[in-house]
């Protein structure tokens, strides 16, 4: 019974001693203190919160989360309309001229202050007296910047960066495979794959980024295995603007003439000999083939158990049993 009591006034002990760590320490680690009193996440797991950063691969590591300025002013109206454009930009809101599109725009509040949000402005019936906050967003200038959580707008209201899906943040699940050094990671661990780093194309409104995106998507299809053109089910990649304006790149069967995307061809249909010992960055996606085929286990770069190998593993094994057998 005395036992029992000593456990429990132990656990207790034990309890209250992390509950005052924890409020009279604020900089703990994330993992340690992910919510206040009322349940909701203060910062993300990949955020040190003594030195918070908008991601933490760049460009988004090089940025802090920044702080409009709340007020009457000319700078707090400029501030406020910063603080729109990056928060639009970073929740991929549709820009001005496309379906759903909207355009940042700055209005009084309740209490005379400056306050912005993105509006469609074929909208002629909007409840408030608004100005348009100068140029339309240009989302590649912004590109790696974000805004504070506590900064508020209909359109999005909540911060991006705090969501899972980030895409500042590093992909914790994101494993290499065993053959793989992660100091210098290669498409495979024999030739041709050994030659080559998975590539990383690039993102953006360009011409440039739209060969990139679509160069990404013709090694994927190759590196996957996907038909081609002419073959049952056979696929070409093409190009489009994703919700955010951006290239994205897909590899569609074009005999489907119902396809619920504007696109390109990626000019000429992939040549997969030309193709061999590239791969592409598990980070690009597209949906005919989601998942990097050198991350699977039959991966076809990866190097198997070599003969010598084998026969090492062989020899110990009968070693073994002679052992064995002698006891």
């Amino acid at each position: 019974m005395k036992l029992a009591l000593v456990s429990v006034v132990i656990g207790l002990s034990l309890v209250t001693a992390s509950a005052v760590f924890l409020r009279e320490n604020p900089n703990v680690p994330t993992e340690l203190m992910t919510k206040t009193k009322e349940g909701v996440a203060e910062t993300p797991a990949w955020m040190d919160p003594t030195d918070p950063r908008c991601g933490a691969i760049e460009p988004w590591s090089k940025h802090k989360p920044f702080e409009p300025i709340v007020g009457k002013t000319k700078e707090a109206k400029e501030s406020q309309c910063h603080a729109c454009k990056v928060r639009a930009c970073n929740a991929g809101l549709p820009p001005p001229g496309e379906v759903g599109g909207c355009r940042c725009i700055s209005y009084k509040d309740g209490g005379g202050n400056y306050a912005t949000d993105c509006k469609n402005l074929l909208n002629k019936n909007l409840p408030v007296d608004y100005e348009k906050c100068g140029e339309v967003r240009d989302c590649d200038a912004l590109e790696g910047q974000c805004v504070s959580a506590k900064f508020k707008m209909d359109s999005a209201k909540e911060a991006p960066w705090m969501k899972s899906d980030w895409k500042g943040a590093k992909a914790s699940d994101t494993k290499t495979p065993a053959w793989m050094d992660p100091a210098n990671p290669r498409c495979g661990a024999i030739e041709p794959w050994s030659k080559h780093k998975p590539f990383k194309p690039t993102v953006g409104k360009t011409q440039e980024a739209k060969e990139s995106q679509c160069h990404a998507c013709k090694v994927r299809a190759c590196n996957a295995g996907l038909p081609p053109p002419g073959e049952v089910g056979g696929c070409r990649c093409i190009s489009y603007k994703d919700s955010a304006g951006n290239y994205a790149t897909d590899c569609k069967n074009l005999l489907n003439k119902n396809l619920p995307i504007d696109y390109e061809k990626c000019g000429e249909v992939r040549d997969c000999d030309a193709l061999e010992g590239q791969c592409v960055s598990a980070e690009f996606k597209m949906d005919s083939a989601k998942e990097a085929p050198w991350m699977k286990d039959d991966w076809k770069g990866a190097k198997g158990l070599s003969a010598r190998t084998a026969g090492l593993a062989l020899v110990s094994i009968f070693g073994l049993m002679g052992l064995l057998e002698q006891i």
